[in-house]
């Protein structure tokens, strides 16, 4: 999936305006930063980069996908667009100056192959941030697995091309911190030419008890609130409650 950034931009672009609504919202209550540069680790195809500049925001990423990255690149860093696009690891980048404002959605953080890469991640972000800014967080956790298997089903179209792409998981396996994912991609142009792709990877999984000694691990951040994937700023919860569906609000000291 992650090697056709173009159907990947448009079955996933449904939630572009809906994310970066979220995210300024609890950037507005939470953050303590007065600027408006934001930073996203893993960007993929740029879209939410593009949707942050088109807002007047001063955007940056990475990832780690040349593919991505190419097609980040020629969306975005053309005569009008400012962003800055680098090819870096979850565990290994570096941008001139501070933030005000850092996202990883979408689950991205699980294609991490270690606590520690996430740990040293959560460090390099923490640095990365003015005092007061915001590093928003979203994961799926694996306390109930029956939930994490289930199949998801995306479409979008666009220009005459409709994507569909179905996701599903094998059960987790809980003790290896590891679960088998799986993306069916049908694409069908204007012209009536139908492709097939299917791809899987792994992702590291996390318990509650698991995510809360992660996210105890970097003493730069605080957890400030608590999301699920409806991205509903009105509605928060607590790390006693039974989410699966988790989206960290974390501020820099």
């Amino acid at each position: 999936m992650y090697d056709r950034p173009h159907a990947y931009d448009i079955v996933f672009d449904i939630d572009t305006v809906k994310e970066c609504d979220f995210l300024e919202v609890v950037h507005q209550r939470h953050g303590r930063s007065a600027g408006r540069r934001v930073l996203e680790p893993a960007c993929g195809t740029g879209r939410l980069l593009r949707e942050f500049e088109r807002r007047g925001w001063t955007a940056s990423g990475f990832d780690s996908s040349d593919e991505m990255l190419d097609y980040a690149r020629e969306r975005i860093t053309g005569p009008e667009g400012s962003a800055r696009i680098r090819r870096a690891r979850f565990d290994d980048f570096r941008f001139e100056g501070r933030f005000d404002l850092a996202h990883c959605l979408v689950s991205s953080i699980q294609h991490a192959d270690s606590d520690e890469t996430v740990k040293h991640h959560l460090r390099l972000v923490a640095d990365h941030l003015d005092p007061g800014g915001l590093y928003v967080l979203s994961m799926h956790l694996a306390d109930r697995p029956e939930l994490i298997m289930e199949t998801e089903t995306f479409h979008g179209e666009r220009e005459g091309t409709a994507v569909t792409c179905v996701i599903d998981g094998d059960e987790p396996d809980l003790e290896r911190r590891r679960q088998r994912i799986r993306a069916r991609l049908h694409v069908e142009d204007g012209t009536g030419r139908r492709e097939r792709h299917e791809s899987s990877w792994w992702f590291r999984t996390w318990t509650r008890e698991q995510f809360i000694d992660l996210l105890a691990s970097e003493p730069g951040l605080e957890l400030v609130a608590l999301h699920d994937f409806a991205l509903d700023p009105d509605r928060s919860y607590g790390l006693e409650d039974d989410l699966v569906d988790v989206i960290a609000v974390l501020r820099r000291h």
